[in-house]
């Protein structure tokens, strides 16, 4: 089965189509209108990381926009966990959602200019 997901099509089974919530928070993320982020999110994106650091990674894509990435909600070790994406036109929230996907994080807007990257929801039994 073919998914949609972050801005790509997925291939996966059937129960994960059925079952699937977005762990990384992104599709609950809705901007403050006319707000730094609200600018942003929706903006054509790209990186190019191989084995890049997580908060280089981050920086890297936020540089020319006027958002912040906060990361002091992760321990240090998360903060330089490696990212390998070569993204291309992708909106910002697409790009965010496929990185944190892949590192199991997860994100909240903070005002209208902050993005926290999180350690996962804890599941519950």
């Amino acid at each position: 089965h073919f998914v949609y997901r972050y801005g790509v099509l997925y291939l996966t089974t059937r129960e994960n189509v059925k079952d699937w919530r977005d762990p990384t928070g992104i599709a609950a993320i809705r901007p403050p209108a006319g707000s730094p982020l609200a600018q942003a999110w929706e903006e054509p994106s790209q990186i190019e990381a191989i084995n890049m650091p997580l908060d280089k990674a981050l920086q890297l894509l936020t540089q020319r926009l006027a958002i912040g990435v906060d990361l002091s909600g992760l321990p240090p070790e998360s903060r330089v966990m490696p990212v390998t994406k070569n993204l291309r036109d992708l909106p910002l929230r697409h790009v965010l959602g496929l990185i944190l996907d892949n590192l199991n994080l997860r994100a909240e807007a903070r005002g209208g200019d902050t993005i926290a990257i999180l350690p996962p929801k804890p599941s519950i039994p």
